[in-house]
C-alpha cells in the first residue's frame, strides 16, 4: 500500500522579515521623493512612482514563506514556497537514510549534536516551537545535517512505521 501525506506549515515572520519590510519601504519612499526633485515631470514621476509601488509589493510579499513537506512511501520531501511564486526545493530524503528522528528539546539536541559541527536546516513556523521535530541525515555537502520540522500524527506514524529503530520519542 502507498503512502501519501502533504503538510504545508507558514513560517512566522521575523525581526529580519520586518527590518527587510522597513527597509523596501524606506528605500520606495526615497525613490518617489528623488524622483520628484530630480525628474520634476509629472509623467516621468507617474511612471517611478508606479513602478516602485510594484517593485516594493514584489518584495515586500516576497517575506511571505511556507515549506511544504511530502511524504510519498518512505520519501520525504521538502520545498520552501516564496509568497505562493516561486518554489524551490529544500531537501529530499530517504527515510530509512535518517540517523535518528527525535523531537526537538534541549537535552535531544545536545545528546545528537554534541559538538555543534551539524549543519541546522529549520523548515518550521520558527525555531522555538513546542511541536518541532528532528531528524539528523547525511548531507551531501557538510557531512551530518539536522532538518527542524513540524511533523502531524501520520508523518510520525509513517516514520515509525519505516524505522522504528531510529525513533527516540
Amino acid at each position: 500500500m502507498d503512502t501519501f501525506i502533504e503538510k504545508i506549515v507558514h513560517k512566522q515572520k521575523d525581526i529580519i522579515d520586518y527590518l527587510k519590510i522597513l527597509a523596501i519601504f524606506i528605500g520606495g519612499l526615497t525613490v518617489i521623493m528623488a524622483s520628484f526633485y530630480f525628474l520634476g515631470q509629472a509623467f516621468l514621476c507617474t511612471i517611478v512612482i508606479i513602478l516602485a509601488g510594484y517593485g516594493g509589493w514584489f518584495l515586500i510579499t516576497s517575506t511571505n514563506t511556507e515549506f511544504e513537506y511530502s511524504f510519498t512511501n518512505n520519501f520525504m520531501d521538502v520545498d520552501k514556497i516564496i509568497a505562493q511564486r516561486k518554489r524551490k526545493r529544500v531537501v529530499s530524503l530517504d527515510i530509512k537514510d535518517f540517523d535518528v528522528f527525535a523531537k526537538a528539546t534541549d537535552e535531544n539536541i545536545a545528546k545528537y549534536n554534541s559538538n555543534n559541527s551539524f549543519k541546522k536546516v529549520y523548515v518550521s513556523t520558527n525555531k522555538k516551537n513546542d511541536e518541532l521535530y528532528f531528524v539528523v541525515y547525511k548531507d551531501k555537502e557538510t557531512g551530518k545535517a539536522m532538518l527542524f520540522f513540524e511533523p502531524d500524527d501520520r508523518m510520525i506514524e509513517v516514520i515509525k512505521k519505516y524505522i522504528p529503530q531510529k525513533v527516540a520519542l
